[in-house]
């Protein structure tokens, strides 16, 4: 693990990626505000967590019984790097936004982790049956309760949130990203470069590229440091903006109206192409310089 992780980070500060990782993947989730619904932020979330992942408990007391009987050292590693793939599961859980796709994703793995551990501990030593079936009922209970009075509420809420709060995460048959994903293949050039406040999905889908390492998503984080930001959008603008109105709200509710107001005052300058629905897609004159 040693190596991996110094193999990593001479990755990032050979990519001059150091900084940039360190502010979207770590600083930014431990800012005062950051995502609002990350995990970990409050009692519903922790609970939420708790009925979720509440089965990886029993995989601890497996991997400690079988470390305890086990007598070859390859036995023990391997547990050793069960433990570490199924943790890599719960960890990131607790900084990311509770979205209906990494709800299904922990269902998945922790029911695997429920029925082997299960099966696992019943079958060991007498003296632990005892400890074992009392473990494995409390996971039960904790289950149960969290899924009728925590995690359906939860899961019911993350799927009702009004239209500005809502990230799309797929192209829907009505929605008026469709439309959009349209307009730019038809009316821009291949090589265009955008800066999307939307989706990230967009680039993949129009096959166009982003302008900079900046316009890679719609997490106002992206835009950090602004100073830096704010050189290279004077040295090379986008050819076209896609602009989702909904994220100026986002943007203040998140603490970062610092951002919101400089991309509004560069966004006024520049010449609206088209407007659909809550989506204003602008275009950048080329020779003309941004409002900065």
């Amino acid at each position: 693990m040693f190596w991996l992780g110094s193999f990593v980070l001479l990755w990032l500060i050979s990519h001059n990626a150091l900084s940039d990782f360190w502010t979207r993947a770590i600083a930014y989730y431990f800012a005062g505000s950051g995502y609002p619904y990350s995990m970990g932020r409050g009692l519903d979330n922790i609970l939420v967590f708790i009925a979720v992942f509440s089965s990886l408990s029993l995989l601890f007391r497996n991997i400690q019984l079988q470390l305890s009987n086990s007598r070859k050292g390859n036995d023990s590693l391997r547990y050793v790097f069960l433990t570490l793939i199924l943790l890599s599961f719960a960890i990131p859980f607790w900084f990311a936004v509770f979205h209906y796709s990494r709800f299904q994703s922990s269902l998945a793995i922790c029911s695997f982790v429920f029925g082997f551990t299960i099966q696992q501990l019943l079958v060991s030593k007498k003296k632990n049956v005892i400890f074992n079936r009392f473990m494995i009922g409390i996971i039960v209970a904790v289950n149960v309760f969290g899924i009728y009075q925590v995690l359906i509420p939860k899961y019911r809420y993350n799927f009702n949130f009004p239209i500005e709060k809502t990230v799309l995460t797929k192209v829907y048959k009505d929605d008026p990203f469709l439309e959009v994903i349209r307009w730019v293949r038809k009316n821009t050039p291949d090589n265009a470069k955008i800066l999307a406040m939307t989706d990230s999905l967009i680039y993949l889908e129009t096959n166009r590229l982003p302008v900079n390492a900046h316009a890679t998503s719609n997490l106002p984080v992206v835009y950090e440091p602004l100073d830096q930001f704010k050189q290279k959008i004077k040295n090379q603008p986008p050819d076209y903006w896609i602009i989702d109105e909904r994220q100026w709200k986002r943007f203040n509710e998140f603490g970062y109206e610092k951002t919101a107001k400089l991309l509004q005052k560069i966004l006024s300058c520049e010449t609206e192409a088209a407007k659909i629905e809550y989506i204003t897609i602008k275009k950048h004159e080329k020779g003309k310089p941004v409002c900065i």
